[in-house]
C-alpha cells in the first residue's frame, strides 16, 4: 500500500498544553501479510512534513505501526505497537517537532459481514482491549540538542471499540468507529476517541478521508483530533 495525503489541520491536547498543526502533509507504505486466512502480520509508516521554501518538503515526524493478529472464524486476537518519533532536520526544531508517543494494544474481539442488499452490505465489530502503556515525552529543545521529559502516560488502561463498516454499489466504503477508555491505575474513564472513514474505490486506486476525533476525560496522556485527505494505491498477490 501506498498514499499520499493533505492534513489541513490537527490538534494535540496534553494536559494544560495544547498544540495546533496545520497544512501539513503525509506519505504512507506498508504491508500486510496473510498466510491461509488465519495468520496476519503487518506494519506501515507514515512520514509527515511541511512545506519549505520553494520546492522543498521539511520531515518533522515518522509513525511506525507493527502487529500481528489471529483470526478464528468470527473471533479475532491482535497485538500492536505504535510509535511516533520526531525528525529534525537542519540543525534546529521547527515549530512542529517537540513531542514522541509510543503505545500498545492488545486486542479481542469479533467481526461478522452481513448482505442486505446486493450492493450493500454492513460488518459489525466489537473489540475490547487493553493498553499495557501509552506514554508521551515533550522535547525541550536547546538548538539541536535537548532535555527529554516524560510528560504524561495512561498505562493500565482498557477500553472497547464498536465498529461499523459500510459497503455501498462495489465502489463506496464507510467505516465508524467509538471508543471509549477507562484507566485501570486510577480507576477513572480516560478518554472518548471517534473515527470516521469514507473512500471511494476505483479499481486499485482510493480516494477518500479520515477523521480522528478524542476527548480527554481525566487522567490519559494525550489526545489527538486530526483530519486526513488521501490518495492511496493497494493491491495484493499471491505468493504461492
Amino acid at each position: 500500500m501506498l498514499s499520499v495525503g493533505f492534513i489541513p489541520a490537527s490538534s494535540l491536547d496534553i494536559e494544560d498544553s495544547f498544540f495546533r498543526y496545520d497544512t501539513s502533509f503525509i506519505q504512507t507504505v506498508g504491508a500486510d501479510f496473510n498466510i491461509a486466512g488465519v495468520y496476519n502480520i503487518f506494519t506501515t509508516i507514515d512520514i509527515r512534513e511541511t512545506k519549505a521554501q520553494s520546492i522543498y518538503f521539511d520531515p518533522y515526524r515518522a509513525d511506525f505501526t507493527i502487529g500481528m493478529g489471529l483470526n478464528f472464524r468470527d473471533f479475532k486476537f491482535g497485538i500492536t505497537h505504535e510509535c511516533n518519533h520526531d525528525v529534525v532536520t537542519g540543525f534546529e526544531f521547527n515549530s512542529y517537532n517537540g513531542w514522541e508517543g509510543a503505545w500498545m494494544n492488545i486486542t479481542l474481539g469479533w467481526s461478522r459481514g452481513y448482505t442486505i442488499t446486493d450492493k450493500i452490505s454492513l460488518t459489525p465489530a466489537f473489540f475490547i482491549g487493553y493498553k499495557p502503556y501509552d506514554n508521551l515525552y515533550i522535547k525541550s529543545p536547546t538548538r539541536y540538542y535537548f532535555i527529554q521529559h516524560k510528560y504524561g502516560n495512561a498505562n493500565n488502561s482498557i477500553y472497547g471499540k464498536l465498529n461499523a463498516n459500510f459497503d455501498l454499489f462495489d465502489f463506496l466504503n464507510i467505516d465508524l468507529m467509538f471508543q471509549p477508555e477507562f484507566s485501570l491505575a486510577y480507576g477513572k474513564w480516560n478518554s472518548i476517541k471517534g473515527n470516521i472513514r469514507a473512500e471511494g474505490r476505483f479499481g486499485n486506486i482510493y480516494l477518500g478521508f479520515d477523521w480522528t476525533m478524542q476527548t480527554r476525560l481525566s487522567t490519559t496522556a494525550y489526545a489527538v483530533n486530526e483530519f486526513t485527505i488521501f490518495l492511496s494505491f493497494r493491491g495484493g498477490n499471491y505468493l504461492f
